[in-house]
C-alpha cells in the first residue's frame, strides 16, 4: 500500500498544481480580456475628444488593479487606429509585435509600478483626436483598438516561469451628430 501511495502522490500533486496554475492563468486571461474591452468601450464612446486615449488607459488600469493583477506583471497598453477586418493597425501590420512597435496612429503606454497607472511612452507616436473620422452617416468611420499585455507569473514554476497574456479589442467609434462637430 505504501508503494502505491509513493507512486501516486507525485502524479496527484502534479495534477493538483496544474489545476492551480492553469486556473490562475485562465483567470488572469479573462481579466486582461475584460480590461481591453473596457478601454475600447471608453475610447469608442469619446470620438474627437482630446482625452480619449488617457481615459481608455485609466479604464484599463482600473480593471487590472481591481482584479488583483500584481503590478509587476502588467506591461503594455496601446490605443490605436484599427483595421476592423484584421484587428491590427490600419496603417500597418496585424501582429502583436507590430501593434507594440506602432509608429503612427497610436498611443503607446507603459505601466508605472509606483503609481499603478499607465503612462505615455516618452516621445511615443499619437493618433490625434482631431483626425478621427466619426461623423454620423459616414461610411469610413474609424475603429479604435486597445491592446493589453500582461506577463502572468506561475506560482510554483513547475510549468515554467510564466506566460505572456495579450488581448486586443476593436470597436467602431460612436458617430457624432453631423450638425455639431462634422459640419464643414
Amino acid at each position: 500500500m505504501l508503494i502505491e501511495a509513493a507512486i501516486l502522490m507525485p502524479v496527484l500533486a502534479l495534477f493538483l498544481f496544474g489545476i492551480l496554475e492553469w486556473g490562475l492563468a485562465f483567470r488572469s486571461g479573462l481579466t486582461v480580456s475584460d480590461a481591453s474591452r473596457a478601454g475600447a468601450r471608453v475610447a469608442a464612446a469619446m470620438p474627437r475628444n482630446p482625452e480619449y486615449q488617457t481615459s481608455a488607459a485609466a479604464a484599463v488600469s482600473g480593471r487590472l488593479a481591481s482584479a488583483g493583477i500584481p503590478s509587476e506583471q502588467i506591461e503594455t497598453l496601446v490605443v490605436y487606429r484599427a483595421d476592423p477586418a484584421t484587428g491590427g493597425l490600419r496603417d500597418g501590420g496585424s501582429s502583436d509585435a507590430a501593434i507594440e512597435a506602432c509608429t503612427t496612429s497610436c498611443w503607446r503606454f507603459s505601466w508605472d509600478v509606483a503609481t499603478r497607472t499607465f503612462v505615455p511612452v516618452s516621445g511615443g507616436p499619437s493618433w490625434p483626436y482631431t483626425s478621427q473620422a466619426a461623423c454620423g452617416g459616414a461610411t469610413d468611420t474609424d475603429h479604435v483598438g486597445v491592446y493589453v499585455r500582461v506577463d502572468h507569473g506561475f506560482v510554483t514554476s513547475i510549468f515554467g516561469s510564466g506566460l505572456s497574456l495579450t488581448e486586443r479589442t476593436v470597436m467602431r467609434l460612436e458617430p457624432l451628430p453631423l450638425a455639431e462637430v462634422c459640419a464643414p
